[in-house]
């Protein structure tokens, strides 16, 4: 049976650190016809390099710096850039369904759309954009998405709820994020873990970007109040931090160290101020983080509650400390192995491709 055929419109760098984006389309290739095109990145050190895939075809997409897209006159020009890129495309091949994760290509497509079922991976809230006049362009190019998109997935409950109030004409689907199937038989294959109780030096790791979002104050005051401690950080850093002895910042590193690298580390922490960016977010990184075998600090807000179980919890910098203490005199892994590795493969990429697929197939035969 011919598959069907997908446009993959990705606003993040193919060799960023690996999201959702990278990890759906992976898993939808295996049934679907996959043509991705992604934004070009112009901060070469915040990439690394991922694999081609074997089954796709990808294109990446030039475009104006986006320091200056804030500005109406670049983002203007910009579109019409990015147009004459997707025009090629979509006029080359007719495709099933057109896979848009940010609403900034919206414009640069709407001229070609032709009989194509649109879906918008709604990723993130328009509230995590810093800029003023971007979160305002984003939010008005969202709104038109909405309105003539025919199938809408968003990453948590938070989300959907604020999906559903912009008066979109279709209910949104809750596809949260999840996990590589690499990473969870890594699980299986590791020693078991041993109980690392060092405390001459404990040593905490982050995985991620490091934006306004991160709590460096926190971190700063955990350093400070046990020097024994300390945080490496890996992953792209958009908000630079003052030099602080004890907090190291690494780089980006290739997803596929990173399930060996975090071996080096007792603890992983999860250091976020709870924005209302935030509490929209179902992070990868715990998923992630728990195929590691680690214990795990985060900060505690309504949407991962669900994670429990593999998770230390705090909501104070004071109950940070107070949790760090504990962990220093005694790191035993909160969950056993054989419970995180049945949560997982229920919340892998494979399993969110499953529920993708069934959800577009649905929504052709009721079309």
């Amino acid at each position: 049976m011919k598959k069907r055929k997908i446009l993959y419109l990705m606003h993040i760098d193919w060799n960023g650190i690996k999201q959702r984006p990278h990890f759906l389309a992976d898993e939808l290739s295996a049934d679907y016809e996959i043509t991705l095109l992604y934004l070009k990145a112009y901060k070469r050190s915040f990439l690394t390099t991922n694999p081609l895939p074997l089954n796709i075809t990808i294109q990446p997409l030039h475009h104006i710096p986006s320091k200056l897209i804030r500005y109406s006159f670049f983002r203007k020009i910009n579109e019409l850039f990015l147009r004459l890129q997707c025009k090629y495309f979509l006029l080359k091949d007719n495709f099933d369904f057109l896979w848009l994760t940010s609403p900034f290509f919206l414009k640069p497509v709407l001229p070609y759309l032709g009989k194509s079922l649109i879906i918008y991976d709604c990723m993130d809230d328009a509230i995590g954009i810093e800029d003023q006049e971007l979160r305002s362009a984003f939010i008005n190019d969202e709104k038109k998405l909405l309105e003539i998109a025919q199938v809408v997935f968003v990453t948590s409950s938070v989300l959907q709820k604020s999906v559903k109030e912009k008066n979109m004409r279709c209910d949104p689907f809750v596809v949260r994020n999840g996990i590589s199937d690499s990473f969870i038989r890594q699980m299986q294959d590791r020693r078991p873990y041993r109980n690392q109780n060092m405390n001459k030096n404990f040593r905490f790791l982050y995985i991620g970007t490091v934006s306004y979002w991160f709590d460096y104050k926190a971190v700063k005051r955990l350093i400070t109040t046990y020097p024994q401690c300390s945080l490496d950080i890996i992953g792209p850093v958009e908000k630079p931090f003052p030099n602080e002895e004890g907090i190291n910042f690494l780089g980006v590193y290739p997803h596929h160290e990173l399930p060996e690298t975090a071996q080096k580390y007792n603890a992983l922490l999860m250091p976020f101020f709870l924005s209302d960016f935030i509490l929209s977010v179902d992070p990868v990184k715990l998923y992630e983080y728990i195929s590691f075998e680690k214990n795990i600090l985060a900060r505690k807000y309504k949407e991962i509650e669900r994670f429990e179980p593999y998770v230390l919890f705090y909501e104070t910098t004071e109950d940070l400390i107070e949790k760090a203490s504990s962990l220093i005199k005694n790191n035993e892994l909160k969950y056993n192995k054989e419970s995180a590795r049945d949560f997982l493969f229920n919340n892998s990429w494979k399993e969110r491709a499953v529920t993708i697929k069934n959800a577009l197939e649905l929504k052709e035969i009721l079309a």
